[in-house]
């Protein structure tokens, strides 16, 4: 079957839906693929002679017809820890009343464990549930303090094998002492510039947070990055990062970053959920992208960030290591949007530039080309999900139906990424899954172990 895949010259899709990216709607088209490149879109109504002459030259082409099927261009994850794959169902002994103790009894214990086999089989496990869920995308924000040193090549190289984008930076911090941020600034550094010379792959510059980061580091942070490389950043996620840059002096953690020149308009900061009033005006001043995670936030008992606070064209989508499925964590997030009193003219409106222009935007800006559409002469890079839908869908109301409907965690029965089909008819092309997710069970288990012994060791 791989075979007779990676052959396919011209293959033809007929699907009830298609949403473009861009703001676009068709019902009962067709789209054209030829040698991975999108060759046209069509109204299968369509009878024209421009349309005939396509359909002449795709005479030939592989056929299949999907009437209940829902494209949507390949999404993008604005924040994901492709680290936490494996951490699915850990145990952990002791109580965590508050996030502090949840970093420090969980993921920082966890994190100091990981070796350069778990980072790779955690970024395998993670692209492989993000293509079955249509994702082609991600923004991803890693740390494995004891193997920090290539660990970005490791991830890319993985999310390669199913021909994903992606933009990945490594977790600065002092938390692991004066040598493990050395590794983790030249890591950073070493991987924006080898990436440069990569169609799929880019860097940015990552920190933990504030309160992990002293003022000395921060200050080497902001002269050794180029000001070419903007930084990836949770801010504000819980009250203990506020606390932490009121007592350095500061207003809160992103006036305290704005003070050592480490923000413009192309950094990406995560969660937000305690922003003051004077640092939301900042965000807005500076044009500042935040990644609303929403899923993350209710797990971690830190609060909600409201996404109508931030200027709707800068708020992206993203689920923070919880899952690998965006559809999802929209869902999530405009439920909780709706409940906590947010506005009801403007929640699909929101939903669309989450989910597809700011992103869309934001990639592309940092790639260098388009990316997140479906237009023709562009790479097919799109998602197509079973969608029997028991009321009409229409170009007022499909992307209600993207929220309450294609939102059930349903995977995708075809998914391309960047020319290549990965998913079809709901199996993966480029990898046994099966034999996949058997190895990092068992890499699971030894990890567990490992973290038993290494949190009794820490107590």
């Amino acid at each position: 079957m791989k075979g007779r895949i990676g052959s396919m010259i011209q293959r033809v899709f007929q699907v009830g839906y298609l949403a473009d990216g861009g703001g676009e709607f068709r019902s009962d088209c067709e789209i054209y693929i030829k040698d991975g490149l999108i060759g046209a879109i069509l109204d299968a109504a369509d009878h024209t002679t421009a349309s005939q002459i396509v359909r002449r030259e795709f005479a030939g082409a592989e056929r299949i017809e999907l009437a209940d099927g829902f494209l949507l261009p390949g999404l993008i994850n604005s924040h994901h820890h492709a680290y936490s794959a494996l951490a699915r169902g850990i145990t952990v002994k002791e109580a965590l009343p508050d996030f502090p103790a949840i970093l420090e009894r969980l993921w920082w214990q966890l994190d100091e464990i990981l070796d350069a086999e778990t980072v790779r089989l955690s970024a395998l496990v993670t692209a492989l549930e993000s293509v079955r869920h249509g994702c082609t995308t991600i923004f991803d924000h890693h740390s494995s303090p004891r193997a920090i040193s290539g660990s970005l090549d490791v991830i890319a190289e993985a999310f390669e094998t199913f021909h994903l984008s992606a933009v990945l930076c490594y977790e600065t911090s002092d938390r692991n002492g004066a040598n493990a941020l050395d590794q983790a600034i030249e890591e950073n550094l070493r991987f924006c510039e080898v990436a440069k010379k990569s169609e799929r792959m880019r860097g940015m510059f990552g920190l933990h947070a504030s309160f992990t980061l002293g003022d000395e580091s921060l200050k080497r942070i902001a002269r050794e990055k180029p000001a070419t490389i903007p930084i990836h950043v949770h801010v504000a996620e819980d009250q203990a990062d506020v606390r932490d840059a009121k007592s350095r002096g500061y207003g809160g953690p992103l006036l305290r970053l704005k003070e050592f020149g480490l923000l413009d308009e192309h950094s990406l900061i995560v969660h937000g959920v305690h922003l003051s009033e004077s640092e939301l005006a900042l965000a807005e001043r500076i044009g500042l992208r935040i990644a609303h995670n929403t899923e993350s936030n209710c797990n971690n008992r830190v609060g909600y960030s409201d996404p109508g606070r931030f200027r709707h064209s800068r708020v992206l989508l993203g689920t923070d290591g919880m899952s690998s499925n965006l559809l999802a964590s929209l869902r999530s997030a405009f439920l909780l949007y709706a409940g906590l009193g947010g506005g009801n003219t403007d929640r699909t409106e929101l939903a669309e530039a989450m989910l597809f222009h700011n992103p869309t935007r934001y990639a592309s800006d940092l790639f260098g080309r388009e990316m997140g559409l479906v237009r023709v002469g562009d790479p097919a890079d799109f998602a197509i999900f079973p969608y029997a839908a028991p009321t009409p869908i229409t170009a007022e109301n499909w992307t209600s139906h993207v929220l309450y409907g294609l939102s059930g965690n349903v995977p995708a029965s075809y998914v391309y990424a960047n020319g290549r089909a990965i998913i079809e008819n709901g199996v993966c092309t480029v990898i046994d899954e099966f034999a996949l997710m058997a190895e990092a069970r068992d890499a699971a288990a030894r990890l567990w172990k490992k973290f038993e012994s290494h949190t009794r060791a820490a107590r």
